[in-house]
Formats: structure tokens, C-alpha cells, sequence
């Protein structure tokens, strides 16, 4: 009897919980439109900011390099001390071994450009005519880092960049007149 009463019960909770499932899926259709209070508001989206811009770097032999394929990134604007840190950092070993102060030589690029690349920010790639362009930028504080290095030079950049708002395009140009450090052979 104990069995038959388990059975039963079973049974009935397991035929309300498909009736109360198949009641769910089936919504009367309302053709009237919702309140105002019950509608949700539309949300007006913009789009992101956009930073971009040319590289390109003049030469003291002056030759006009159009930067193509340069990586660049936009790191956060706090960033900047310790970019400073490490280059002096390594500037001071690299001077050390070679006794004397050859800028082409001593400005370590790989050592400052992983920290760049360490704090997570976008990326662009300059194309064949130097342009580049970083989409979706949230408003904030940032600096373009990218560096140069040739037979004749080494260089690298870290322009400060302020988004204020998204839609916001902002054209920043990097050259011979907004590099952080430069350094010519020649």
C-alpha cells in the first residue's frame, strides 16, 4: 500500500510539473502595446572613440621615413614612470659595458616596449602608407607607445592621448616632433 501511495504521488507531481511547463510556454498573445512604465527605455548606443593618425620620421640625413608596419599601443597614461624607470635602468647597464654613451646603442627598446605590451592595452599596426587607427577606446587617460628602429635610428613615442567621451575621434599624428627619444647614427 506504502508503494502504491509513493507511486501515486509521483505520478501526480510529475503530471503538474508538465502541465505548469507547458502552461508557461503558451503566453497569451497581448496585441496591445505595453505601458510606458513597463516598456523598457531604447538606448541610444554610440560607438566607441576612435584614435588614429600618420607615423612617419624625419631624418638628420633628411630622409622621410614612412612608418609602415609599426606596432603601437595604446597603454594607460600611468604607465609613463615606469617606462621612464626602465630606460634609465638599462640605459645605465648597456653605457656601463660599452663605456660610453652611444644612444643608438644603450636605448633598450625591447626591455621598454615589454611593458607596453605587459599592461594589456589595444593594438594597431601602422599599413603601408603609415596610417593607423585604434577603434573602440573607452573614455580615458592614454599614451601611444611604439617604437622605431632602422640602420640609422632608434626612436619611440609616448603621446598622451584624452578620450573624453565615446563617438569621440581623435587624429594624433606621430613624428620627429612628438617622439619621446630619438637617437641618429648619422
Amino acid at each position: 500500500m506504502k508503494n502504491d501511495m509513493k507511486t501515486f504521488v509521483l505520478a501526480s507531481g510529475m503530471m503538474m510539473l508538465l502541465l505548469g511547463l507547458a502552461g508557461a510556454a503558451e503566453k497569451p498573445k497581448n496585441d496591445q502595446p505595453q505601458s510606458k512604465e513597463t516598456q523598457e527605455p531604447e538606448k541610444k548606443v554610440e560607438p566607441a572613440a576612435v584614435v588614429k593618425g600618420l607615423a612617419t620620421m624625419q631624418l638628420k640625413n633628411q630622409n622621410k621615413s614612412i612608418l609602415n608596419r609599426m606596432e603601437l599601443i595604446l597603454c594607460p597614461a600611468d604607465l609613463a614612470p615606469r617606462i621612464k624607470e626602465t630606460r634609465d635602468e638599462r640605459w645605465r647597464i648597456n653605457a656601463s659595458r660599452a663605456k660610453f654613451n652611444d644612444g643608438y646603442n644603450n636605448l633598450d627598446l625591447n626591455a621598454i616596449g615589454m611593458l607596453a605590451v605587459r599592461s594589456g592595452g589595444l593594438r594597431a599596426k601602422t599599413d603601408e602608407k603609415g596610417q593607423f587607427q585604434f577603434e573602440k577606446v573607452p573614455p580615458g587617460a592614454y599614451l601611444i607607445y611604439g617604437q622605431y628602429r632602422s640602420h640609422y635610428a632608434v626612436a619611440y613615442w609616448l603621446v598622451p592621448v584624452k578620450v573624453a567621451k565615446d563617438g569621440e575621434v581623435i587624429t594624433i599624428d606621430l613624428n620627429e616632433t612628438n617622439v619621446k627619444e630619438a637617437h641618429n647614427r648619422f
